[in-house]
């Protein structure tokens, strides 16, 4: 049985790695998710071209995914994002799915106030990737929302949405320590790029919200 560290590297190293050498082989376009858990090593603008370092064993994994992709395949598109709205799982939902099950349990729930991010919602990130296969893009492209929030207010947001009659979302403040995943505080993706390619006016995160419920609702 694999421990969580070796099935990381397996699924999210092992595997795309596998698959980027098979569209160069047979010359297909290859996408891969990578993820926005890095802090860039000057402290620079999270965009692109900046020089990531990993800040927990996740992280390690996904940037070593990127460098061996873009080694072995100069025909594959890296997506950099943080999404919400997957469909309901037993283990690794977003953070809206998990905030909803919470707050309709009457359960609650902490939002850090110190970490920041410009998450997509699931319906505009397959969106995105449909579109950015059929063009000639490859290499590293961050997505994400056109705005900045905090963990915490995206999840007050939620709960209002969800209209609850208790506030069940207490704001609090992320402290490193040994029983918590380090983590950036600034998670927020330089989108400039993305932006350019499609010519788009995004969704803002209140509404991208509001549609996942919708349809988090529906597939119940």
């Amino acid at each position: 049985m694999l421990f969580r560290s070796e099935l990381a590297l397996v699924t999210n190293v092992d595997f795309p790695t596998l698959l980027s050498r098979l569209s160069s082989e047979y010359n297909f376009k290859f996408l891969h998710f990578g993820s926005d858990n890095f802090k860039p090593i000057d402290n620079s603008v999270r965009d692109e071209s900046c020089e990531p370092i990993a800040v927990n064993h996740y992280g390690v994994t996904k940037l070593l995914a990127e460098k061996q992709i873009l080694e072995y395949s100069n025909s594959s598109l890296i997506v950099r994002c943080n999404f919400f709205g997957l469909p309901h799982l037993k283990e690794n939902g977003s953070i809206l799915n998990w905030a909803m099950d919470c707050i309709n349990q009457g359960i609650q729930i902490n939002g850090y106030i110190n970490i920041f991010f410009n998450p997509l919602s699931i319906s505009e990130l397959i969106r995105y990737s449909l579109l950015s296969v059929t063009n000639s893009y490859t290499g590293i492209i961050n997505f994400g929302a056109d705005e900045q929030i905090t963990k915490y207010e995206f999840l007050v947001k939620v709960q209002d949405f969800l209209k609850t009659k208790e506030n069940l979302v207490k704001p609090s403040l992320y402290l490193k320590s040994d029983n918590l995943i380090d983590r950036p505080e600034n998670m927020t993706l330089d989108i400039s790029k993305f932006k350019k390619l499609f010519g788009i006016n995004l969704p803002t995160i209140s509404d991208m919200i509001l549609q996942e419920i919708s349809n988090t609702n529906r597939i119940k």
